[in-house]
């Protein structure tokens, strides 16, 4: 009633503008300007009483493509080829493999990855890494390993790929064993870390990156540093990271440098300063830029064309960020693919532009991108820019979902627990929402306190409740809020659900009204103002006297 008696308050001071006499107060039950109000009050209700599952909701804003992170790797493990250190070396007691740039070896990779002079051709490439390999060359292996796991030329085939990049580790082994070159090792070490060939092992990429980083290998050092920074393989130590990263960059490492600029940026593993990171940015630009003219490199170009997109060590430049993307993207790499297709839709255009990053994130996600695989899955589910799919959204959703993408995991969640395009599984909604919320989803979060308060598809409980909905809160949810203000409020748990379902809608509601009386406001101000001149020239007033004056 007080909210009521200062809106009557307000409304006598407008009245007594065009009337000398007020009217009478009316109770609130009685009065004709709440009459909208109160009718949609009663009809969200009964719409509330009659809806069948109320866990189900929309509550939880929705994650446009815009608000996923970028598909970018924490760091790159370093470059395959190393210009600075192409060894060539064959064991006299092993004469199956070697590890030699011949210049056969380089001519492929030129057809590989294409160059100022020669473009891109993956079947002449293919032809000659296969003769190469066929020789002993255990580089040759390698690309052509990666040919199969990328779809350079040929379909994606993850068992060709595997076999190729085993029988090239096996060759990196062979020859070390013989000669003990630091590139090798170092190239041994990229292996582990990637699970190429092996089974990943971040411990024995430690060891090897270890052998050659002692030996002054920068890119080793680079490696190390990102092993160490992220606690895989080594206990995470930031300050020996911070050094190994300084080490490499010393040695003009740009991959170095660009990860120290980070570090410096955000006072991780030594003192933040700006100025030091705003200058290795740029130092790391202008590396990745000298080393990409000098040969054609898809995640060189991929790096280029992010720090471009967002304005790192240099001016935003869209235009050439794309041209990057789609050089890096042509190469086969997921990561500017997606990157690529999102900057598409993200910019609209025509269908044929749309058509285009829709094969680019299908490209992406058949190489495992697990974010590309969300947003296409997203779209199948949406029937967006793709015939609505199902099946095909859930399989895409589940592939990322298994990759620990937390909004693929809450979107599995929402579509098991609604039950409507897919059959309702709840086990398998508690499952997914829970992989979720424990990544830190708030959404999720929220979902699964819901479920636990409400009673419905699994039993109350409470406690889990109060968990869920506090972890969710604390990142600024207002409707896991509102259930933590109000929880003993009620007895009915899903009366406490109908009241924060009545407030969210209601205030939509309430916004489309207001939108519908702006609409009126005009016609009803116009009228209004006839009044109030009619009334100033009864009282002597020109006609034109300003009415702010009145």
């Amino acid at each position: 009633m007080d909210c009521y008696d200062a809106w009557y308050e307000m409304r006598n001071q407008v009245l007594q503008t065009y009337a000398d006499k007020l009217p009478d107060p009316l109770p609130l039950s009685q009065q004709k300007e709440f009459k909208a109000i109160k009718n949609m009050v009663i009809a969200e209700a009964m719409r509330l009483e009659s809806f069948d599952s109320p866990v189900i909701t929309n509550d939880a804003p929705v994650i446009t493509d815009t608000e996923i992170p970028n598909s970018e790797p924490d760091f790159f493990i370093g470059p395959d080829d190393a210009p600075d250190y192409q060894e060539e070396g064959m064991p006299d007691d092993d004469p199956e493999y070697r590890v030699e740039w011949s210049d056969e070896y380089k001519l492929a990779r030129d057809f590989l990855f294409g160059t100022k002079t020669i473009a891109p051709d993956f079947d002449e490439a293919h032809a000659l890494l296969l003769m190469e390999a066929e020789s002993g060359n255990a580089l040759a292996m390698h690309d052509l390993g990666r040919m199969h796991a990328d779809g350079l030329g040929r379909e994606i085939d993850a068992e060709a790929a595997h076999g190729w990049y085993a029988k090239a580790l096996d060759g990196f082994l062979a020859v070390e064993s013989a000669t003990h070159k630091p590139y090798i090792q170092y190239r041994i070490g990229k292996m582990y870390a990637a699970g190429l060939g092996a089974e990943q092992d971040y411990e024995k990429a430690a060891e090897w990156f270890s052998s050659a980083a002692q030996k002054n290998h920068k890119y080793a050092q680079y490696s190390l540093g990102g092993l160490y920074y992220r606690g895989q393989g080594v206990a995470q130590d930031y300050e020996k990271a911070f050094d190994l990263y300084e080490k490499s960059s010393a040695q003009e490492n740009a991959y170095a440098s660009y990860e120290l600029a980070k570090m410096l940026r955000d006072g991780i593993g030594c003192a933040r300063d700006s100025e030091q990171a705003g200058q290795h940015f740029k130092i790391a630009f202008e590396g990745f830029q000298s080393m990409e003219a000098e040969r054609s490199d898809d995640r060189l170009q991929y790096r280029l064309g992010q720090m471009l997109r967002d304005g790192v060590g240099t001016d935003v430049d869209m235009e050439q960020a794309r041209a990057y993307f789609e050089a890096s993207a042509r190469l086969g790499n997921p990561h500017a693919q997606y990157a690529l297709a999102k900057m598409i839709i993200e910019a609209g255009g025509e269908p044929e532009q749309i058509a285009e990053a829709v094969s680019w994130l299908s490209k992406s996600a058949d190489s495992g991108n697990q974010f590309a695989q969300y947003t296409l899955g997203k779209l199948y589910r949406d029937g967006e820019y793709v015939e609505k799919d199902i099946p095909k959204a859930v399989e895409l959703l589940t592939l990322a979902a298994e990759q620990k993408n937390q909004y693929a995991q809450y979107t599995l969640g929402k579509l098991y627990l609604a039950g409507e395009d897919v059959p309702k599984d709840i086990p398998a909604a508690i499952h997914w929402l829970t992989e979720s919320a424990e990544q830190g989803n708030q959404f999720a979060q929220y979902q699964l306190g819901k479920l636990y308060l409400l009673n419905r598809d699994v039993p109350r409980d409470r406690e889990q409740a109060v968990h869920w909905f506090t972890l969710s809160a604390a990142q600024g949810n207002e409707y896991a809020q509102f259930f933590l203000d109000h929880m003993d409020e009620f007895h009915d748990p899903s009366l406490l659900f109908s009241a924060s379902q009545l407030l969210r809608n209601l205030s939509k509601l309430f916004e489309d009204q207001q939108q519908k009386q702006a609409a009126q406001a005009d016609h009803i101000d116009r009228k209004r103002m006839r009044e109030l001149r009619q009334k100033m020239q009864a009282q002597g007033h020109a006609r034109d006297e300003q009415i702010q004056n009145y």
